[in-house]
Order: C-alpha cells, then sequence, then structure tokens
C-alpha cells in the first residue's frame, strides 16, 4: 500500500474531491487496478509517480501541463492520467511516443513540469511540459510532448529540477538540459541547453 499526506489541492492525490489537507492510502495502487508491487515513489508539484510491476509507471493528481503522462488532453484536475476521469480511480500505464507501454523502467524522478524514467537500456525517457527546454526540444517552451532524450544511452540516475534535468551516467559523470538561468548547467552563459550538457569539474560522482 500506498500512504500519501499534505495538502490535496491538485485534487485527486488522495482519491478524493475535497481540497484539503489529507492523509490516506492511495486507492490507485492495488491488486484490483492491476498493480501488485510499488517499488519506487516520486512527488512533483502537484502529481506523484510509482514504478510498479517491475518496470511500469503511473502517475496521479494534476496533469496540467502533461504532468502526467506527457499529453495534451489531461486537466488540471484530473485523478489519475490517462484514459480517466474525474471521479475514476484506476490508473492507467504510461506509455512511451509510440503508444508502447514502458514495462522496463528502472528509476524515476518527478519535477514540477517535467518527469523521466531510466529505462534498463540507459536510456531515459521523459513527459510533461518543455519549459526552459525540459524536455531538449526546440520547439515552443509551451509544447507537452513525450520523449526518449537523444544522446543518452548510459544513465543510471535522473533527477528533475523546476525546468531543468540531470542524469548520472555510468561513468560516473554528470550531464543536464533545461533552464540554465542561474547557471545550473553551466558557468559560462544563462541560456537554456537543449542537449544534455556535460558539467565540469564534476569526476567520480555516485549519485545526484
Amino acid at each position: 500500500e500506498v500512504h500519501c499526506w499534505g495538502s490535496n489541492v491538485a485534487v485527486g492525490l488522495f482519491g478524493a474531491i475535497d481540497r484539503r489537507g489529507a492523509f490516506g492510502r492511495v486507492p490507485y495502487l492495488d491488486a484490483a487496478g492491476g498493480f501488485t508491487s510499488v517499488t519506487e515513489l516520486t512527488a512533483g508539484a502537484h502529481h506523484v509517480c510509482a514504478l510498479v510491476n517491475g518496470g511500469q509507471v503511473i502517475c496521479w493528481g494534476s496533469d496540467d501541463n502533461g504532468r502526467a503522462d506527457g499529453r495534451t488532453d489531461g486537466g488540471s484536475s484530473s485523478f489519475c492520467s490517462p484514459g480517466t476521469t474525474t471521479g475514476q480511480n484506476r490508473c492507467t500505464p504510461l506509455t512511451d511516443e509510440s503508444d508502447v507501454l514502458i514495462s522496463d523502467a528502472e528509476q524515476i524522478d518527478a519535477g514540477h513540469q517535467v518527469s523521466c524514467a531510466v529505462r534498463t537500456s540507459g536510456e531515459v525517457f521523459c513527459w510533461g511540459r518543455n519549459t526552459n527546454r525540459a524536455l531538449g526540444l526546440t520547439s515552443s517552451t509551451s509544447t507537452i510532448a513525450r520523449r526518449t532524450i537523444p544522446d543518452i544511452t548510459n544513465a543510471e540516475q535522473v533527477v528533475c529540477g523546476e525546468s531543468f534535468v540531470c542524469v548520472l551516467r555510468d561513468d560516473c559523470s554528470v550531464a543536464c538540459w533545461g533552464d540554465n538561468s542561474r547557471q545550473q548547467i553551466s558557468n559560462s552563459v544563462e541560456t537554456s541547453e537543449t542537449v544534455p550538457t556535460t558539467i565540469s569539474g564534476l569526476e567520480s560522482i555516485i549519485a545526484i
């Protein structure tokens, strides 16, 4: 079982419409919904994601800006996405950009408007909004999408900030992309990076 507590402002974090603070079991995660094991949880701004069933990913809470599934059909009051409506409490596992079920995720992390997963291949799959190029897209920062981040095939860990993402590679180096307005990625320029940029000076890193 998974229990959560805090504000229910996103509606659906606790399986109830009431926006007041709450503490309780999350109703989406049980055998009746097809989920028999939860091995990792991560909380974003107004959504929560879980690694379940040995490699699938489900998210619930607000789907505003594609937080829960990287699709444009979500709403700010979704209980569980995709494919459900307010009041329902069953989740559909995340699919990739080709609508193929993701069943090989090893680690996940949720940020403000973007979330990511490391897959067994070492690739990094992200979903949400491209704010400050957090999805690595050169298109509009309002773009909502699901995509595999290019040029990463040896990721060990991914972490999501407010509008930037970093990965730890298997060679103990760190690469980041997205918002660089406060030099989160590089101390040379304060512009967003659309490609994974290796952070200079970081060597032999074991966790980020």
